[in-house]
C-alpha cells in the first residue's frame, strides 16, 4: 500500500514563486490542481488535502509552485505525487527547509521515494491517526492513504463536493463515518449546520472552549468545530439568512477563543493558523455575505491583532497583509475582493495596527523598486493617488472617502522634521498634500467627476479651511484687493476648479457676496457675485452649471436668497432652458429643485419670524422678494410654451412647471399629487395659482406636439390639473380638432395626441360619472374601422388611421383596467388584436416590405408603398402595446384569452421582417413569457423553445441578416426560465446548429440555419437579464466567431463579426463595439489570460491577399477595436504593432485611419519619439503607406498636444518638452523635404501635421522657461505655411477657377487671412482693404442667405481668422459700416441651427465686446447670452444708424421700403392644413422667430427716432393698421381656443409682429414723432383686439402683449394729460 506521508515543522519565511501566477490565478482550487504540476521539488503543497484537522479543505489554497526550471512543468499533464516530505509554507510561495526527498535524475521522471518502495516509515499508525515522530522531536507526521488525494484531484464539484474529504477521529458525534478494517479510509459528506444550530451555537460557544492546558480531546473538538463553521460559512449555496447565522457563530467562537483563559489555547489562532483562514475568508466571501456580518467579521480580526501585537507570528503577518493589501491598492481593475480590501485597510489604520509608514515600507518592498510613471516623489503621495483611482470605480466612493479620511489622520502625525520623511507631511509649498494626487486622479477620468464631489471633496475640503484655501490657488483662484481674479495661464485646472467651488458652497466654506474681489475670512472664502454670474454665462457648460449651482446651493436650506442672488437668476435661467445638451438640462432640473426647496424652507422661516415682535424689515422684503421671484418664473416658463420655442426650451419649461407644480405652492394641488420633498414639514407661506385656463390651452396644444416627452410631460401636468379642479370645457374644444387633424395627417404624433386626449376625457368620465363609458365608445369606434379596411384599405390608409383608435383604447385600458372584468369587453379587444394582425401581416410578413404593395392595392400618387408601410406597422406596433397592457393589467383577461393572445404573438415575432414591427412585439412577447408562473413554468418554457427550435430550423425560414423577431423569440423564452438548464440546452443546441455544414442550396435560397443560430447566441450574450447566467458560455461563443470569421460564405463572416462584437461587449462591459474614440472604458482586456484570443486578433489583422482580392477584411476593425481596449503581454508587444503598422498600406481609407488611430494607443510614453522618427523617415511602399504613417503621426502628435495641454505639473520636466520640440522640428523638416509632393491627400495630411505643431508651438513657447529651448527658426518654420495663391485673388478672379464648393470655401478662408496680412502689415492706404473687406461680408451674407455657393462653416472659419482686424478698423470712421455688417453677420451666425458654428460665432462676437469694452471676463459667452449682448452694444454704439433702423424693421416685421406682404395673405398661407404623412422640418430648428421679432422691436425703441425713414415708417404704419384689423376680424369669425388658428406657430408670430408693431408706433408717438395713424386709432384697434380675445379665447400670451401694450400707452396719455394740465396750472399762476 502507497502511503502518503507529510512532515509540518514551525513555518519559515516563503519564498518568492519562479512560476508566473497567471496559471492558477483566479481558477478554483481543484481546477487549479489539474493543471499545476506536482513534482519534487516543485511541490504543490494543499494545506488542507493531508492535514484535515488543521487546514479545513473547503479554503484549498494552493501554495505557489517554487519550480527551479520551466522544464519541470510535465507537457503530458500533471503526475500522482506518491509522496513527499517537506515545511509548509504560511504565504505563497514555495516550501523551504525540513527533510526533503531526493528529486529524481530527470525533471519528468517520477519521484523516488519510501513509499512507492513500499516502505513504510518508522512509528507506523493507524490510518487517518495522528502520532508522535520519535524521528523528530515536535514533529507530527500524518499517514494518509493515496486514495484520498487520488479522489481530491479527480473531483472538480466546487468547495462543497470537497467538503467530505475531512478524514477525522470519530468522537461522540461524529463527522465521517469509521474507517474500514483493511486500512481504506471511507469518507461521507458532511451536513452543513442549520441555522438553528448554529445560533445555538452562538449562544453557548463558551461551553466549547477549553479551560485548562491538558484537554487534548477538548482542543482536538475545538479545532474541529472551527473546521465546521469554517466549511458552513464559506459555502456558496447558503442563504443570506443561514449565512449571517454561520458568521456570527465563527465570530462569536473565534471572540471567545481570544479570550480564553489558557495562553495555548489563545495560540491556536496563530500555531493552526486559524487568523489566516479567516482572513482568507473574509477577502473571499465578504462580497457575498452582508455589510454587518463582514463587520463582524472584520472586528474579530483586528481584535486578535490587537492583543498579539508582541507576537512575532502575528508582526509577520501584519507584513504580509500590508504587502498584499498595497499591491490591492494599486491595482488597475475592480476585483470581487478590491472592497473587501479597501474596507480592511480603512479599519487598520483606524485601530492603529498599520500605520502610514508601514504601507510606505511594503510599497517600497513590493512597487518602489519597479520604475513609476507618476509625478510624485513622496510615496505618501502615490499612495493617496492609488486610493483616489478607486473613488469612480464600482460604488467605492464613500469607502474610499472614508479610507482617504483616515489617511491624512494619519499622515498628519508624520513630522516634517523626521529626515526620512522628506516631502511626507500635510501642507506643502504646491498646496496640500493631497492636492496632486487628486488633480492626477480627476485628470486620469476627466467625465468621471461625480463620485469625488458627491463623496471625495467633502471629505477633504472639510478637514481645513487653510488646506481648501491653499487647494484653491494651486488651481489659479487667487484673492484680490482690487478687481476680479486673477488665474495663472497654464496652470488652472478650470473644471477641478468648478467643482471644488461647488463643493465648497455645499459645506458653507464658500460664499457669495456683493463685492468685486475675493476675499479669505476666518470662516470662509467670499467669491463676487460678479464672478459667479461670468461663470453662469460662459461658454463652458461646466462653469455654467457651476455657476447656477453656486447661486442655488448652501449649507443651510433656510439661508434665504439674496435680492441681488434672484435677479441674477433671472438673469440666467432663460438660457440655460435652451441648452441643446440633454445632461446638462438634467443638471438643471436637479438644481430648479433645490431652488425650490430653498425657497420653501427659507420663506417658511422668514414668514415665521415676521409674526415676532423683534422681526425686522429685511426679512418681510426677503419674502416679498422670493414671491416675486416665483411669479416671475411661473410667467418666464408659461411664456417658454410658446408655440415657435425650441424642443429644448418646451422639454425644460414643462418638466419645471411640473415641478413647481408637485412643490405644494399651489393650494388647489392635493397631497397625493406632491413631490417627495415637500411632503416634509416645510410648507410654503404663500400659494400660486398655477393652472389658469390660458395655461390649459397651451397644454392641450402641446399633446400634439412632435416630440413624444413633451406630450406626454404636458399629459402629466394636465391630468394633475384634471383631477383637483380642471373643467372639460377646454377639452372638449381640443378633441374634435385633434381628430380632425389626426385623420388629416396620419401622423403618428398626432395619433398619440388624441390618445392622450382620450384618456384624460375618460379621466373626467370617471371622475363625474357622466357620459357614454370611454372604452365601449372606442371599441365601438375600432370594430367600425377595421370593417371599413377590411373592405376598402386605400380608403382607410387616407382617411381613418388605425394607430391613433388602437393607442386610445390603449391609455383608456391603463387608466380603466377593472373593464377586463367584464369578459364580453376582453374578448371584443382580443378580436380586434386578431383583425389588425390579419389586415397587416400580408405587408409587414414580406421578406422586403419597404416598397411592397398587396396585390389588390395599386400604388397610386395618392397611396404610396411608404403610406402602406407606414399604416399597417404603426397599426401593430399599437396593437401590440395595447395586447401587453391587457395581458400586464390586474385584473388580466380569462385564461383561454391570454393563450390565444400569445399564440397570435409568437406567429408574429416568427413571421415579420419590419425590424420596427418585430422590435415591439419582442417586448409584448417577453412580457407573455414573464408571466408563465407556477410548477409548471419549465415544462410550458420548455415547449416554447422546441417551438422556436423548429422555427430556427425550418428551411423556409428568414432572409433578413439579423434573423427577424427570432433570436427575440428565443430570449423571451430563456429570460423567464426559473432556472438556467434550458439556457445550457439553448446554448448547445445553437452552437451544434451553427457548425452544420453549409449546402449549396440554402446559400442560393439565402436563408442559413447557421446564420440564425449565431444571431440567437449573439442576443443571448447581449441580454441583460441573462447577463450572469450566459457568463460561463462566453467561450463557448467566442470559439464559435473566431471559427465563423474564417469562413468563405459572407453571411456566416458576417454573423460571426457580430457575435465577436457581442462578446467582446461581454468582456470590456461595453454597450456597442463601435464606441467612439473619446469614450474611456474601465476595464481593459488582458491578453495575457486569453492568449487564444490575441492569436485569433493578430490572425485577422494579417490580412493575405486572397483576403484582399475578395475584399474580406470585415475582421480588421473588431480587431483594431479591441487592441485599443487591451493589455498587449510586453513580449508580444512588437509583433502586434508591426501588424496594425502593416494595415497602413490598405487601399481603403476608412481602414487607414482606424489602423492609424490603434497604433497611437499601442505607443508607449516611452517610445513616441522613435515611433514618430520611424513612422516618417521610413521607407514606404506606395502613397497608401504614406497616407497611413502621416495619419499615424498626425494622431500621435494630437495625444501630444492633448496631454500637454492637461498636465496639472506647472513644473514640467524639460526632458518633456525637449521631446515635443524634437517632434515639431522633425514634422517640419519632413514637411519641407517636398515627401509626398506628388499626392494631394498625402499633402494635406502633411498640411495637418503643419496645422497641429502650429497649435503647439505657442503652448510651448508659454510653458517652457529654458531659453535653449526657445528657437526662433522653429518657430518660423511652424508657422510659415504659405497662404494660397489662392487668397491673393479677388472675388470675379476667383470665381472663374472654382469647381466646387470646397474651392469656394478655400477662398472665402483664404481671403480673409489676406486681408489680416494686409491691414496688420501697416498697409498705408487703407481704401483697398476697406474694399475688399466689403466684398468679403458681402460674400458672408450671401452664403447665409442660401444665395451662393459658400458654407457656413466657412464663414465662421473665416471670422476666425480676422479678429485682430476688427480692433484695427475700430478707430477708423470709414470701417463703422463694415464693423456693423460684421455685428449683423455674427448675429444671424448666432442663431445658426449648427451648435458648433453658433460657437464659434459666439467667440468672434467676445472678441468684438471686448474691442467695443462691453465684455471684460476673461470667459467666453454662451451664444445666446452673446447674441443678446452684441444688439446691446450695437444699439449703444450706433443709436442714430439708419442702417441699423432698416435692418431692425426688417428683421422684425418684415418691412422694406417697397413694403411688405399683406397680413391677409400670409395668414391665409397660414391657415392651411398640411395632410403630409411626414412633415418636413423646417430648416432652422433652433432660431426662434417670436423672440426675434420681440428682441429687433426692442432695438427700433432704443435707437433715436430720427433713425427711422419717414417711407420706412409709412409703410410700417399701414402694415400694423391693417395687420389689426385682419386679425380682429378673423378672431371674430372664426374664433381661437386650444388648436386654434394661435397655436399654429406662424399665424402666433405674425400676431406678435402686429402687436409689437404697433408697440413701436406708439413709443415713437411718445417721443414726439408724428405717425400715419393716429395713436388713437392704434390704441382703439389694440382695446377692440383684446375685447373680442376675452370673448374667444385667445392666445393667453397674446392677450399679455395687448394688454401691455394698451396700459402702456393708455398711461402714457393720461400722463401727458397730466403734463399738460400741471404746464396750464403753471401758466396760470404765473402773473
Amino acid at each position: 500500500m502507497r502511503l502518503l506521508l507529510l512532515l509540518v515543522k514551525e513555518h519559515l519565511p516563503a519564498t518568492d514563486p519562479t512560476i508566473a501566477p497567471d496559471i492558477t490565478i483566479g481558477r478554483t482550487p481543484l481546477v487549479a490542481l489539474n493543471i499545476m504540476p506536482l513534482i519534487v521539488p516543485a511541490a504543490t503543497l494543499l494545506k488542507a488535502s493531508c492535514l484535515p484537522r488543521v487546514y479545513p479543505i473547503v479554503l484549498l489554497i494552493p501554495l505557489y509552485i517554487n519550480a527551479t526550471t520551466p522544464a519541470e512543468l510535465p507537457k503530458n499533464g500533471p503526475r500522482l505525487v506518491t509522496a513527499l516530505s517537506t515545511e509548509l509554507s504560511r504565504n505563497f510561495g514555495g516550501a523551504v527547509g525540513g527533510s526533503r526527498f531526493n528529486p529524481s535524475a530527470s525533471p519528468h521522471a517520477p519521484p523516488m521515494d519510501n513509499a512507492a518502495k513500499n516502505e513504510e516509515p518508522p512509528g507506523k499508525s493507524a490510518p487517518g491517526e495522528v502520532m508522535n515522530d520519535p524521528t523528530s522531536s515536535g514533529e507530527t507526521v500524518l499517514k494518509e492513504t493515496p486514495g484520498v488525494f487520488a479522489s481530491l484531484r479527480s473531483c472538480d464539484e466546487g468547495i462543497d463536493a470537497v467538503c467530505d474529504l475531512l478524514p477525522v477521529k470519530t468522537s461522540q458525534t461524529p463527522i465521517f463515518a469509521p474507517s474500514k478494517p483493511e486500512g481504506e479510509v471511507f469518507l461521507r459528506k458532511s451536513a452543513l449546520l442549520t441555522e438553528a444550530e448554529l445560533r445555538d451555537l452562538a449562544r453557548h460557544v463558551r461551553q466549547h472552549i477549553p479551560t485548562s492546558t491538558t484537554q487534548d480531546d477538548e482542543i482536538t473538538k475545538l479545532l474541529r468545530l472551527f473546521d465546521r463553521l469554517l466549511i458552513v460559512s464559506s459555502s456558496s449555496s447558503l442563504s443570506v439568512v443561514h449565512r449571517v447565522a454561520a458568521w456570527n457563530a465563527l465570530c462569536a467562537l473565534t471572540d471567545h477563543i481570544l479570550a480564553a483563559f489558557s495562553a495555548s489555547v489563545r495560540d491556536l489562532l496563530w500555531s493552526e493558523d486559524l487568523w489566516t483562514q479567516l482572513l482568507r475568508l473574509y477577502l473571499q466571501q465578504s462580497h457575498n455575505a452582508r455589510p454587518k456580518s463582514s463587520k463582524q467579521l472584520l472586528s474579530s480580526l483586528t481584535d486578535v491583532l490587537r492583543r498579539s501585537k508582541d507576537d512575532r507570528r502575528a508582526s509577520l503577518a501584519v507584513q504580509s497583509l500590508c504587502d498584499e493589501l498595497v499591491l490591492g491598492l494599486c491595482a488597475t481593475d475592480l476585483q470581487s475582493d478590491s472592497k473587501a480590501k479597501l474596507l480592511l485597510l480603512k479599519h487598520l489604520l483606524s485601530k492603529d495596527i498599520v500605520s502610514l509608514q508601514d504601507l510606505e515600507k511594503s510599497y517600497n518592498h513590493v512597487i518602489g523598486s519597479a520604475k513609476s510613471d507618476l509625478p510624485f516623489s513622496d510615496h505618501v503621495e502615490t499612495l493617496l493617488f492609488r486610493t483616489l483611482q478607486w473613488a469612480s470605480r464600482g460604488d467605492l466612493g464613500s469607502l474610499v472617502a472614508q479610507l482617504l479620511n483616515v489617511m491624512l489622520d494619519g499622515a498628519e502625525g508624520i513630522s516634517p522634521a523626521e529626515p526620512s520623511k522628506g516631502a511626507s507631511w500635510v501642507v506643502t509649498a504646491s498646496g496640500p498634500i493631497w492636492a496632486g494626487p487628486l488633480s492626477l486622479a480627476l485628470g486620469c477620468d476627466p467625465d468621471n467627476t461625480l463620485p469625488y464631489e458627491a463623496h471625495i471633496f467633502p471629505v477633504l475640503f472639510s478637514r481645513s479651511l487653510a488646506d481648501f484655501v491653499a487647494f484653491l490657488r494651486t488651481l489659479g483662484l487667487h484673492s484680490s484687493e482690487v478687481g476680479a481674479q486673477q488665474f495663472e495661464s497654464g496652470n488652472v485646472n478650470e473644471e477641478l476648479l468648478y467643482s471644488a467651488l461647488k463643493s465648497g458652497k455645499a459645506l458653507g466654506l464658500v460664499e457669495i457676496v456683493d463685492d468685486s474681489a475675493t476675499t479669505v475670512t476666518s470662516e470662509c472664502v467670499h467669491l463676487p457675485l460678479n464672478f459667479v454670474a461670468e461663470l453662469a454665462s460662459s461658454d463652458s457648460r461646466s462653469a455654467r452649471k457651476a455657476g447656477l449651482l453656486l447661486l442655488i446651493t448652501s449649507h443651510s436650506v433656510t439661508r434665504p436668497l439674496t435680492a441681488s442672488t434672484l435677479n441674477c437668476l433671472r438673469r440666467t435661467l432663460p438660457h440655460m432652458h435652451s441648452d441643446t445638451d440633454a445632461e446638462y438640462r438634467s443638471g438643471l432640473y436637479s438644481a430648479v429643485q433645490q431652488l425650490l426647496d430653498r425657497l420653501r424652507a427659507s420663506s417658511a422661516v422668514c414668514a415665521r419670524d415676521t409674526g415676532r415682535s423683534f422681526a425686522q424689515h429685511g426679512i418681510v422684503r426677503t419674502l416679498q422678494y422670493s414671491q416675486s421671484f416665483l411669479k416671475w418664473y411661473l410667467r418666464f416658463l408659461i411664456g417658454e410654451l410658446r408655440p415657435t420655442a425650441c424642443y429644448q426650451s418646451h422639454i425644460s419649461a414643462l418638466k419645471c412647471l411640473l415641478m413647481l407644480l408637485r412643490s405644494g405652492i399651489d393650494s388647489a394641488v392635493g397631497t397625493e399629487h406632491w413631490s417627495k420633498s415637500a411632503m416634509g414639514n416645510t410648507r410654503w407661506p404663500y400659494h400660486l395659482k398655477m393652472i389658469s385656463k390660458g395655461i390649459e390651452r397651451m397644454l392641450l396644444h402641446l399633446l400634439m406636439d412632435s416630440f413624444d416627452d413633451v406630450r406626454q410631460a404636458a399629459a402629466a401636468i394636465l391630468e394633475i390639473h384634471y383631477a383637483i379642479e380642471g373643467s372639460a370645457e377646454m377639452l372638449s374644444i381640443a378633441l374634435p380638432r385633434a381628430t380632425k387633424m389626426m385623420l388629416t395627417s396620419g401622423r403618428a404624433d398626432h395619433a398619440n395626441g388624441v390618445a392622450l386626449m382620450h384618456a384624460l376625457d375618460s379621466m373626467l368620465a370617471t371622475r363625474d360619472r357622466t357620459g357614454l363609458g370611454p372604452m365601449a365608445r372606442w371599441l365601438a369606434m375600432a370594430e367600425v374601422i377595421l370593417q371599413s379596411a377590411s373592405e376598402d384599405l386605400s380608403k382607410a390608409i387616407n382617411d381613418y388611421p388605425l394607430h391613433g383608435i388602437l393607442t386610445s383604447l390603449r391609455y383608456v385600458l391603463l387608466r380603466q383596467p377593472a373593464s377586463l372584468k367584464d369578459d364580453a369587453c376582453s374578448q371584443r379587444l382580443a378580436a380586434i388584436l386578431q383583425s389588425v394582425w390579419k389586415l397587416v401581416s400580408p405587408t409587414l410578413c414580406e421578406d422586403a416590405p419597404e416598397g411592397h404593395t398587396t396585390d389588390e392595392i395599386d400604388e397610386t400618387p395618392d397611396l404610396s408603398s411608404k403610406a402602406l408601410l407606414s399604416y399597417c406597422w404603426r397599426a401593430l406596433k399599437e396593437a401590440s402595446l395595447l395586447m401587453s397592457s391587457m395581458v400586464s393589467s390586474s385584473p388580466r383577461p380569462a385564461g383561454k384569452i391570454c393563450n390565444d393572445l400569445q399564440h397570435l404573438c409568437f406567429i408574429q415575432l416568427a413571421t415579420l421582417r419590419h425590424r420596427g414591427a418585430f422590435s415591439t412585439v419582442a417586448q409584448t412577447w417577453a412580457t407573455f413569457c414573464s408571466l408563465i408562473k407556477g410548477e409548471d413554468a419549465e415544462a410550458n418554457l420548455t415547449g416554447w423553445y422546441q417551438r422556436v427550435t423548429n422555427v430556427l430550423q425550418a428551411s423556409h425560414t428568414i432572409n433578413t441578416r439579423r434573423s427577424a423577431g427570432l433570436p427575440s423569440l428565443l430570449c423571451g423564452v430563456l429570460a423567464a426560465a426559473p432556472s438556467d438548464r434550458l439556457l445550457q440546452i439553448a446554448i448547445t443546441d445553437l452552437d451544434t446548429l451553427a457548425r452544420r455544414p453549409l449546402q449549396q442550396d440554402s446559400l442560393q435560397e439565402g436563408s442559413l440555419m447557421q446564420v440564425h443560430a449565431m444571431n440567437c447566441m449573439k442576443d443571448v450574450i447581449k441580454h441583460t437579464k441573462l447577463a450572469e447566467q450566459s457568463e460561463r458560455h462566453v467561450p463557448t461563443a467566442f470559439r464559435l466567431a473566431a471559427d465563423s470569421i474564417q469562413s468563405s460564405a459572407w453571411a456566416i463572416r458576417n454573423c460571426g463579426l457580430m457575435l465577436f462584437r457581442a462578446v467582446i461587449d461581454r468582456l470590456l462591459g461595453t454597450n456597442d463595439a463601435y464606441i467612439n474614440d473619446t469614450t474611456s472604458s474601465s476595464r481593459l482586456l488582458d491578453f495575457a489570460k486569453h492568449a487564444d484570443l490575441l492569436d485569433l486578433i493578430m490572425g485577422l489583422l494579417r490580412a493575405d491577399d486572397e483576403k484582399t482580392k475578395t475584399g474580406r477584411t470585415e475582421g480588421v476593425f473588431p480587431a483594431l477595436q479591441l487592441l485599443k481596449r487591451a493589455r498587449v503581454p510586453v513580449e508580444r508587444q512588437i509583433d502586434v504593432r508591426d501588424a496594425v503598422l502593416a494595415l497602413t498600406r490598405d487601399a481603403s481609407w476608412h481602414i487607414r485611419d482606424k489602423v492609424a488611430r490603434t497604433y497611437v494607443s499601442l505607443v508607449g510614453a516611452n517610445g513616441r519619439m522613435d515611433a514618430l522618427r520611424a513612422l516618417l523617415e521610413a521607407p514606404f511602399a506606395g502613397y497608401n503607406a504614406l497616407h497611413g504613417r502621416l495619419l499615424c503621426a498626425k494622431y500621435l502628435l494630437r495625444k501630444l498636444h492633448a496631454e500637454v495641454r492637461s498636465s496639472i505639473r506647472s513644473n514640467a520636466t524639460s526632458q518633456a518638452y525637449k521631446e515635443v520640440w524634437q517632434s515639431l522640428e522633425l514634422v517640419v523638416r519632413i514637411a519641407n523635404s517636398g515627401l509626398g509632393r506628388e499626392c494631394p491627400f498625402t499633402q494635406a495630411a502633411i498640411a495637418e501635421l503643419l496645422s497641429q505643431c502650429g497649435e503647439l508651438w505657442p503652448l510651448m513657447v508659454s510653458h517652457t522657461e529654458n531659453a535653449a529651448l526657445k528657437k526662433p527658426a522653429t518657430s518660423s518654420a511652424v508657422t510659415s505655411v504659405a497662404v494660397a495663391d489662392l487668397g491673393l485673388l479677388s472675388l470675379q478672379e476667383a470665381v472663374v477657377r472654382f469647381n466646387n464648393a470646397t474651392d469656394a470655401d478655400q477662398w472665402l478662408e483664404a481671403r480673409a487671412v489676406f486681408l489680416h496680412s494686409q491691414v496688420i502689415s501697416g498697409h498705408q492706404n487703407l481704401d483697398e482693404p476697406l474694399s475688399v473687406t466689403s466684398d468679403w461680408l458681402g460674400a458672408c451674407h450671401s452664403a447665409l442667405r442660401d444665395e451662393s455657393i459658400y458654407s457656413r462653416e466657412a464663414v465662421v472659419g473665416g471670422l476666425d481668422k480676422l479678429h485682430q482686424l476688427w480692433s484695427t478698423l475700430w478707430h477708423l470712421d470709414a470701417a463703422q459700416p463694415l464693423l456693423r455688417s460684421l455685428c449683423f453677420l455674427v448675429y444671424v451666425l448666432l442663431n445658426d441651427d449648427d451648435e458648433y458654428i453658433r460657437i464659434s460665432a459666439a467667440e468672434t462676437a467676445v472678441a468684438i465686446l471686448r474691442i467695443c469694452g462691453e465684455h471684460s471676463g476673461r470667459h467666453g459667452l454662451v451664444p445666446i447670452v452673446a447674441g443678446q449682448r452684441l444688439i446691446r452694444a450695437t444699439v449703444k454704439i450706433w443709436p442714430t444708424s439708419r442702417d441699423l433702423a432698416n435692418v431692425a424693421v426688417f428683421r422684425a416685421f418684415g418691412v422694406d421700403y417697397h413694403g411688405a406682404t399683406s397680413v391677409a395673405s400670409q395668414l391665409q398661407r397660414a391657415l392651411g392644413q398640411s395632410t403630409d404623412l411626414f412633415a418636413e422640418e423646417k430648416q432652422n430648428l433652433y432660431i426662434d422667430e417670436a423672440r426675434e421679432v420681440r428682441v429687433w422691436s426692442r432695438v427700433l425703441m432704443q435707437t433715436v427716432p430720427s433713425a427711422m425713414p419717414k417711407a420706412l415708417l409709412k409703410n410700417l404704419c399701414l402694415w400694423v393698421a391693417e395687420g389689426l384689423d385682419v386679425l380682429t376680424a378673423h378672431l371674430k369669425q372664426h374664433g381661437d381656443g386650444p388648436l386654434g388658428p394661435s397655436s399654429k406657430s406662424e399665424i402666433f408670430c405674425l400676431g406678435l409682429q402686429v402687436m409689437y408693431g404697433a408697440e413701436v408706433l406708439l413709443h415713437l408717438a411718445e417721443r414726439g414723432v408724428r405717425l400715419f395713424v393716429a395713436p388713437s386709432q392704434l390704441l382703439k384697434r389694440l382695446v377692440e383686439m383684446l375685447a373680442v380675445g376675452e370673448s374667444s379665447a385667445m392666445n393667453c400670451l397674446w392677450m399679455a402683449e395687448l394688454q401691455n401694450t394698451a396700459e402702456h400707452a393708455a398711461l402714457a396719455r393720461m400722463q401727458g394729460v397730466a403734463a399738460l394740465v400741471q404746464s396750464v396750472q403753471l401758466s396760470i399762476s404765473v402773473p
